[in-house]
């Protein structure tokens, strides 16, 4: 077997440490071990929204409020004809009691601007008759209400 070069040696990992050990510590190799470079990927689920509220409800679930609310966002591109369109995708959104940027959720009101940052999450059910439904939800971690002043929005283009 190949012997790994002194200056490789703290980059390499075994290849059964793949995941062990404390995290920025190089595992300790064993004598006559095949090392492999690995690299460790954290997962990532975020998401931006910058748009407009389109309804908004208060509810409290056993003490802690919630409000759902829905922003759409617009993007704008060209269709076939050469003609420019702008097509509108909303988005359900929750954000629970301490959510960054909001203390009182009764400032996010119809019409008003607004940017979310969040993670999306999978919502699936059953319908009474059977079937099986499925929805995406952003679950903030941070509302901001942009004032109309400072901010023109103008929609996303897609290239």
């Amino acid at each position: 077997m190949p012997e790994a070069s002194p200056s490789h040696k703290a980059e390499m990992r075994p290849f059964f440490a793949s995941g062990a050990g404390k995290r920025n510590e190089p595992p300790k190799a064993r004598a006559g071990c095949l090392t492999l470079s690995v690299r460790i990927m954290e997962f990532l689920n975020r998401i931006e929204l910058r748009g407009v509220i389109g309804r908004a409800d208060i509810n409290s679930y056993n003490g802690n409020h919630v409000c759902n609310f829905s922003v759409v966002t617009e993007s704008s591109g060209v269709d076939r004809d050469g003609n420019s369109t702008v097509d509108p995708t909303w988005f359900n959104v929750s954000a629970w009691d301490g959510v960054q940027g909001i203390d009182d959720f009764t400032q996010l009101k119809k019409g008003g601007w607004v940017r979310v940052i969040g993670r999306l999450r999978l919502h699936k059910w059953i319908t009474p008759d059977n079937e099986e439904r499925s929805s995406l939800e952003v679950l903030a971690r941070m509302v901001e209400i942009l004032p109309r002043e400072e901010f023109q929005m103008s929609p996303q283009r897609d290239y």
